[in-house]
């Protein structure tokens, strides 16, 4: 009896556990960006880019969303940005957001948008929560244990926060970063309707999101998130692959590769 009560308090309770993994590449013994830019579609995957290139200061953001078993969501960052690698290695703490953009159901509560994530990294700790945004006063509200609202489209509360840093051997960048996190669907939660929604209703009305990275003096410090706290805030797009046009010279070298073989079988 008390180890199923156990078992049901991990459920319902959010419930942060944070861990910092052993330096993880994807490429062998080095990270590769272009593993992160291949257009292929995975079911339950959406991912939003935000790319800004030039020649001295080059950042991807990435940030991708598997909606099946648990809610995973990955947040990724390649830069070559000198700003961003000083500002994180003075000891402040980075932050990347998701913001869905839902309107409250609840009336009385119009005031906040409602399903937002937001995760805070330093070089030896991160920390993720749910916020919401108060339309009145133009700010992310820190909404822990649904304090202030809940839309159930998400689940509240995380299960796994993962951290991995890489200032070495980063193909084409100075530094990666990256935070992966779970959200385990409680017992009560309705896991098809937040499924249907992220990979049919936003993904075919082209339903806008926003996401962002900035920066905080600590964490003692994140009941609300401002303007000044931004570093980059951008409105994305739902996407199946890795946000890549249609027209893209990867998609398109993959279309004439496809069309070659083709022919090959049919010769």
């Amino acid at each position: 009896m008390y180890i199923k009560f156990f078992y049901l308090l991990l459920y319902i309770l959010p419930f942060y556990h944070f861990v910092k993994i052993k330096s993880k590449y994807n490429f062998g013994k080095k990270q590769n960006y272009k593993i992160d830019l291949l257009y292929k579609h995975l079911l339950g995957c959406n991912l939003y880019f935000i790319t800004n290139e030039t020649d001295l200061n080059k950042t991807i953001f990435s940030i991708k969303v598997y909606p099946s078993t648990s809610l995973i969501i990955n947040f990724k960052m390649y830069t070559t940005d000198n700003n961003i690698i000083k500002i994180i290695k003075s000891g402040k703490y980075m932050f990347f957001g998701l913001d869905l953009n839902i309107s409250n159901s609840d009336i009385t509560l119009t005031q906040y948008n409602t399903d937002t994530i937001i995760c805070f990294f330093n070089f030896d700790d991160a920390d993720c929560h749910d916020y919401v945004f108060d339309i009145n006063n133009g700010k992310f509200r820190k909404n822990d244990n649904e304090i202030l609202t809940n839309n159930n489209l998400i689940p509240m509360g995380f299960t796994n926060i993962k951290l991995n840093i890489l200032t070495e051997n980063v193909i084409d960048f100075t530094n990666y970063y990256q935070i992966s996190l779970e959200k385990k669907y409680n017992i009560y939660f309705d896991n098809i309707t937040m499924f249907n929604w992220i990979n049919t209703i936003a993904s075919e009305m082209e339903y806008t999101v926003n996401g962002f990275y900035g920066f905080k003096d600590d964490l003692q410090n994140i009941e609300n998130i401002t303007d000044n706290d931004f570093y980059l805030f951008n409105n994305i797009y739902f996407k199946d692959g890795a946000g890549l046009e249609d027209n893209s010279k990867i998609n398109n070298i993959n279309k004439y590769f496809i069309i070659l073989l083709m022919n090959i079988f049919l010769l």
